[in-house]
């Protein structure tokens, strides 16, 4: 006998073998059970044993070594399959069987667990798509929705209803069960549902009281009052009774949203309780040995008087913040008052520019340059004592009562002038228009001694007078440097002098469609100056920027500078201040006598000490760009160098 048919036995006894074992693991699956499932998947119907010509010997004997490794691998996964569903097939039965048998009682909570058990082994259930598993695993859904049922009716037992404990030593063992495993449990949604409404009821119409309070057994019951700090004592005692993390952490922080309020609402009543403020303490030493943290909404650290003292001082804050906002809004900043200037601590109105030439000079200016006085520069505004007055509403007078009542309770008015810091930019009139806001926060400055408040306003202030240059900066550099001027009439071109007459009407509007003369006129005077000595100081660094002057610019210039001051000395007469007090029309001057004259005549005006308002740099670059390169320039240029080193 060849070596291959040898092999070829020993296959055929394998398979023998194999066929044995199956027709022994089919007697122990019954027909009734497995018969219409199997029916439906050709791979597991009862076969008969002569419709498998392959599995016979005389049939086996035709494959090749590999087609019976093949066969003989898929007859082994099949055993394994079979082994699985027998395996299910004994589970179910027992599940099917404990759940049918099992008479719930408060001694049942070791059936349960093993039932839990029994689930877990079936879980993994193949993914195949044999129509079998398809079954077992709407059988396992169907199985398992009856178990979490008799959950249900088990937590009964312990709790029949929200307000009753029935079997304390059990509870906390039951709830670790289902915690652990993941049950989610409808009578315990439901009374989720019934104690966040108490809850509500609790802080507004009801009170919570313990009517049994024994070992295995507590009972709540609600009854109509207003006691909620004893009653949330009775509540959480109640709860941690029940021993459930997910239930303690919501209503957790459903108290927490309500007893602040609560606490805010009735602080003046209970801080003179001495019983609620021992109740109080009651309450937070429950809280703190049961990891309760509801109480932390009330700031602040200490005894629960201080925190209440602190509360009580909020809640104080809060009506005076309150009253503060009534204020603003209900104030008409029409009808304004005078009262005597409030003075604010300030540098000088006059503005001078920092040279490297600060040498003690006659001021007064030669005969032939002198410049005739605009009448209108020494205009008189009025009564002297008109113009000491500002104009305020009547929110000083209103707010200054409340800060003396709020005194009785604190000194720091912090967040009563942060209200009025918020609300006043949108309730005043912009500053863009009137000083009325800006008299205010000065006068409430001197009312409460709160210097943030002036420094409040004067941060506004210097932002809108930003506004007020950048406009102004804008409209000077529109001036066109390049144009050509008649030699003859020394007029400026249409551009220019349209540029010009947009100043005026720029200058014209802060004196007529605004209020600031009207309500601060010194602090107008200091708004109309640092405008004008800008307009003055900024035309000449246009000019200072030019490397190349001609005798045309030359006359340009002087002519922009001339105009400008046309514009500008009127105005500075409307308001009674003199040119000669702002140092930029002296420089304006010196300026145009350097466009204008020779450098022999430039020097003599040097050495009077005229020209101390240039510095160094500007006066030798705006020298270098209206004379050509020689060497009088230069030797000119070296003795100003020197001069000004030497002083």
């Amino acid at each position: 006998m060849t070596s291959t048919e040898l092999r070829i036995i020993e296959e055929e006894q394998k398979i023998n073998k194999i066929n044995e074992e199956i027709r022994s693991l089919e007697s122990q699956i019954s027909n009734d059970y497995l018969e219409p499932m199997l029916a439906k998947q050709e791979q597991f119907q009862l076969i008969k044993h002569h419709e498998h010509g392959d599995n016979s010997a005389e049939g086996l004997r035709h494959l090749s070594i590999t087609q019976l490794n093949n066969k003989s691998e898929a007859i082994n996964q099949q055993i394994q399959e079979l082994t699985k569903l027998n395996t299910f097939k004994t589970n179910l039965e027992e599940i099917e069987q404990l759940l049918s048998n099992l008479r719930l009682s408060i001694n049942s909570l070791l059936d349960l667990q093993h039932l839990s058990h029994l689930f877990k082994q079936i879980q993994d259930i193949p993914s195949t798509n044999y129509m079998i598993y398809k079954q077992i695993i709407r059988k396992v859904a169907s199985l398992h929705i009856t178990f979490v049922d008799h959950l249900n009716k088990y937590l009964k037992l312990i709790l029949p209803d929200e307000f009753t404990i029935l079997h304390a030593s059990i509870i906390g063992d039951f709830n670790q069960f289902i915690t652990k495993n993941g049950y989610n449990l409808s009578i315990y949604a439901d009374y989720r549902t019934k104690w966040d409404e108490l809850i509500d009821r609790l802080f507004s119409i009801c009170e919570v009281k313990i009517v049994k309070d024994e070992e295995e057994e507590t009972e709540i019951k609600e009854v109509e009052g207003t006691d909620f700090i004893t009653s949330l004592i009775n509540f959480v005692t109640f709860i941690n009774r029940i021993n459930h993390a997910p239930i303690k952490n919501y209503l957790n922080s459903k108290i927490s949203k309500l007893v602040a309020g609560q606490l805010f609402k009735n602080v003046e009543e209970i801080i003179d309780n001495q019983e609620q403020i021992k109740q109080l303490n009651e309450l937070m030493k429950l809280c703190e040995e049961t990891n309760w943290n509801f109480l932390n909404k009330i700031e602040g650290s200490g005894t629960i008087e201080e925190r209440l003292n602190k509360l009580h001082l909020d809640r104080i804050i809060d009506d005076y913040v309150g009253k503060i906002k009534h204020v603003l809004n209900a104030s008409s900043f029409a009808e304004l008052k005078d009262i005597d200037e409030v003075v604010e601590k300030r540098g000088e109105t006059k503005t001078s520019n920092d040279t490297d030439w600060d040498e003690s000079w006659d001021d007064g200016w030669d005969e032939e340059e002198e410049e005739t006085k605009d009448p209108q520069e020494s205009k008189n505004i009025g009564d002297s004592q008109k113009q000491d007055k500002i104009k305020v509403s009547q929110v000083p007078e209103d707010l200054e009562q409340l800060f003396k009542q709020f005194s009785a309770y604190s000194n720091d008015i912090w967040y009563l002038t942060t209200t009025i810091k918020a609300l006043a930019l949108v309730q005043y009139p912009s500053l863009t228009f009137s000083f009325v806001m800006y008299n205010d926060f000065i006068k409430l400055s001197q009312i409460t001694g709160d210097e943030s408040l002036v420094s409040f306003m004067n941060s506004n202030w210097n932002q809108i007078m930003l506004g007020f240059i950048q406009e102004l900066k804008t409209l000077i550099s529109t001036l066109d440097l390049e144009s050509e001027v008649n030699m003859e009439d020394e007029i400026l071109d249409d551009y220019n002098l349209n540029q010009l007459s947009l100043i005026y009407k720029w200058f014209q509007d802060l004196f007529e469609t605004k209020q600031f003369r009207q309500t601060n006129f010194k602090k107008f005077q200091q708004l109309v100056i640092e405008l004008i000595d800008f307009a003055n100081n900024w035309i000449l660094q246009l000019i200072f920027t030019i490397e190349d002057i001609s005798e045309n610019q030359c006359i340009l210039y002087s002519l922009l500078i001339e105009n400008l001051n046309n514009i500008t000395i009127p105005i500075l007469g409307e308001i009674g201040v003199s040119k000669d007090s702002i140092d930029s029309f002296n420089k304006s001057n010196n300026v145009k006598f350097l466009l204008n004259n020779h450098l022999k005549d430039i020097m003599d005006r040097f050495y009077q000490g005229e020209l101390f308002d240039l510095s160094t740099s500007e006066l030798i670059n705006i020298i270098k760009s209206i004379f050509i390169p020689s060497e009088i320039r230069d030797n000119y240029i070296n003795e100003i160098i020197e001069f000004r080193n030497m002083s």
